[in-house]
């Protein structure tokens, strides 16, 4: 895939004259365009760069050590997905991973979407990550950060290792990533490089009340090895079932975890 079609767009430049230009005036023009497009096709020019395409990747059967929606190298992996509705995954799952080995690239993983449903099954050591930056230590490297990645997870008792919102060197920029949980009696080791930690959210709620309206005596999610970085957790979703509990106790969040914001 190419940004634009730089040869059609130069030549055309080239060969677009007003009427009564002299012939002097034509052969600078065509000079021009040799001279632009020999510095864009041959000399590595952005504007004939290949970029990559997004990818959106459904799993409903099969064995996979370690499963990407996106795994580009020397580009950006962005706004890529990866649903698990089955089969099993024993590794990793990461929505976009984005491997700089070159110099004068850029590499980022932001807006990707991860989500682990009720049919999926997850090794317990496995680690869930919404974008990875690998490598790029090259001169003339621009990094883009992992941001705005998204993980849901819908499955039931989960249990895995670490959940991280966007991973790369500590300097990269990650902001803006969310966990959503649609799913209780979680348990994972950590929690890093999230900024938001949903109970419930837009199209799956958490069932946290019994039949006579009693809140369940069950933990929403277990943290073994601590939550870094102060992220918010947010339970506006299941808000109004929270306010029609008659009584009860409910655990949301349970372990060591550093510090959460409400």
């Amino acid at each position: 895939m190419y940004i634009v079609d730089i040869v059609s767009i130069l030549c055309n430049f080239g060969i677009a004259r007003r009427e009564g230009d002299d012939d002097m005036t034509k052969k600078k023009e065509q000079k021009l365009t040799r001279l632009i497009l020999g510095a864009l096709l041959f000399g590595g020019g952005t504007l004939g760069a290949p970029v990559a395409e997004a990818e959106t990747k459904v799993i409903e059967s099969g064995e996979y050590t370690n499963l990407y929606g996106a795994d580009v190298t020397n580009d950006v992996a962005d706004n890529n997905s990866v649903t698990v509705n089955g089969g099993k995954i024993t590794d990793e799952i990461i929505g976009g991973l984005s491997k700089g080995t070159s110099n004068s690239i850029t590499v980022g993983a932001s807006h990707n979407v991860v989500t682990i449903n009720e049919g999926a099954t997850i090794g317990g050591t496995a680690d869930i990550i919404g974008g990875r930056i690998s490598g790029g230590y090259g001169s003339n490297v621009t990094r883009q950060g992992a941001h705005n990645n998204t993980i849901n997870i819908n499955k039931n008792n989960l249990y895995v290792d670490d959940v991280i919102g966007g991973s790369g060197r500590d300097t990269d920029n990650y902001t803006n990533n969310t966990l959503n949980l649609g799913a209780t009696g979680l348990n994972f080791s950590t929690l890093t490089k999230l900024q938001t930690i949903a109970i419930g959210y837009e199209g799956h709620t958490v069932t946290v009340t019994d039949g006579d309206g009693k809140l369940l005596n069950t933990t929403a999610l277990r943290v073994r090895n601590g939550i870094q970085d102060s992220p918010t957790l947010d339970i506006r979703a299941n808000e109004e079932q929270f306010k029609a509990a008659k009584s009860g106790t409910m655990t949301l969040l349970a372990g060591g975890f550093n510090e959460v914001r409400y």
